[in-house]
């Protein structure tokens, strides 16, 4: 008796702390969607406060129907447009808030022009914000952006996620916004805590976050996690820029492969080509994408673990500092940082490259036997070239391929020591890195040192 007795009390007790441990653990759970959308039915959303608040897909639907002048959406509720063909927004102006929401099974297909969940996005001080694309397919003919295929005038994209996969046939692809456009001189384009994970696909431009701009760029805390493939100008975050860009806080994780048909290529981890007419400036960035170019021989093809090329006019300045680059590059003429930075005939005074806290440990390969430098692969003599406190970890002849350069405090490595050449060993002590910051700026990891 008293033995039935114990193994009751012993079995209640097992079950009252189950029922403890299961109330203690929090299960997640899958996001909750809206019924999926048919493919046709559209329905007018309705107003709070002058706000179109979006809970379906018939409601997303309707505003891809109207000719929207200014207005705010805000979404109230998951949406899943069921992979049937939706045509996107064709022009939108204003304020588009996801509110924390997500977008699944998002498929839009134009063959004839842009495509994104928005084709056009105008006015200045239109914004989209908090919002994630779950999964699809975007594709189009031409400007192709997962949430925007070009802005017109000074737009503000912040908290957007996509992990579609978006692909252009003619023109520019990128997993946020494919290109931006002046208004007016003042057009500034803010790009703030973003992240691609989406396959992109490019022609000729590629970029993670941004495939082709002529405004100026202000880039803070955004990551691009999604391959690349594209055919000329491609990178990372951006791939051609023509005007001042701040890219801070930066990540790219994504392979970017280029098939350099046309036997031009300009591919980085960060930029593809800067050609601006005012200041590329890099900071606290990391490239960990394996970067290949193929299809050409030509040394135009141009690689670099930041910037694929600089292309200075009358007056450049381009600045990278706290940067690391550990993809491995594979081009005719490449560079740890930079590619090549070129200089146009009509240039009064030398362009500023100035690259500081910096470190390459990716493999970094021609082939076809050209300029390969552990920072730079060529720069031009009318270039003001400053190289301090960078390192090479990996095997290279000179930090600078081709052309001169002041450089202080940098080292790489190579089986014979010399004044900035180190072994595998003293890559290992700080003590052969002199003059660098290892209180705030660096500290050793394992092989070398590493930015904090």
């Amino acid at each position: 008796m008293y033995k039935r007795s114990f193994l009751k009390r012993s079995f209640l007790k097992i079950i009252l702390m189950s029922l403890m441990f299961m109330s203690c653990t929090i299960i997640p759970s899958e996001a909750v969607y809206t019924a999926p959308w048919n493919g046709f039915t559209s329905t007018k959303p309705p107003q709070v406060d002058g706000v179109y608040i979006i809970t379906t897909g018939e409601h997303l639907a309707w505003l891809a129907l109207i000719i929207i002048v200014e207005t705010k959406v805000r979404f109230d509720a998951n949406i899943d447009m069921n992979n049937k063909n939706f045509d996107g927004i064709k022009h939108f102006k204003g304020t588009m808030d996801g509110n924390g929401h997500s977008i699944k099974n998002l498929k839009i297909d134009n063959p004839t022009g842009n495509a994104g969940l928005i084709h056009v996005l105008t006015g200045d001080g239109s914004e989209i914000k908090n919002l994630t694309i779950e999964n699809g397919s975007i594709k189009g003919e031409k400007d192709v952006g997962a949430f925007v295929g070009t802005s017109k005038g000074s737009v503000t994209l912040t908290g957007l996620t996509n992990k579609a996969s978006v692909e252009s046939l003619m023109g520019s692809a990128s997993g946020i916004i494919a290109v931006t456009d002046l208004l007016s001189p003042s057009t500034i384009t803010i790009i703030k805590d973003v992240k691609n994970f989406g396959a992109i696909t490019g022609n000729p431009y590629g970029g993670g976050i941004i495939a082709r701009t002529t405004t100026e760029l202000m880039i803070d805390n955004v990551e691009n996690a999604g391959t690349i493939n594209s055919q000329t100008f491609t990178g990372g975050i951006v791939g051609y820029v023509t005007k001042t860009v701040n890219i801070k806080n930066a990540a790219n994780t994504g392979n970017i492969s280029v098939n350099a048909t046309s036997n031009i290529g300009h591919v980085g981890g960060m930029i593809g080509q800067a050609a601006p007419i005012g200041t590329v400036n890099i900071e606290n960035a990391e490239n960990s994408g394996n970067i290949s170019v193929t299809g050409t021989t030509s040394t135009s093809t141009l690689t670099g673990g930041m910037i694929g090329s600089f292309v200075g006019g009358i007056t450049g300045f381009v600045r990278i500092n706290k940067a690391n680059n550990s993809g491995n590059i594979s081009s005719t003429s490449a560079g740890g940082m930079i590619g090549r930075a070129v200089i146009t005939d009509d240039a009064v005074i030398p362009n500023i490259v100035d690259i500081e806290n910096a470190n390459n440990s990716g493999n970094i390969s021609s082939t076809v036997g050209a300029g390969i430098g552990g920072m730079i692969g060529h720069t031009e003599s009318k270039n003001r070239v400053t190289i301090i406190n960078t390192s090479h970890s990996y095997k290279v002849q000179v930090l600078v391929a081709i052309g001169l350069a002041t450089i202080n405090n940098s080292y790489f490595l190579k089986s014979t020591p010399g004044d900035t050449t180190l072994t595998a060993e003293q890559f290992k002590e700080q003590d052969s890195f002199e003059g660098w910051d290892f209180n705030t700026i660096w500290k050793m990891g394992d092989n070398y040192p590493v930015l904090r």
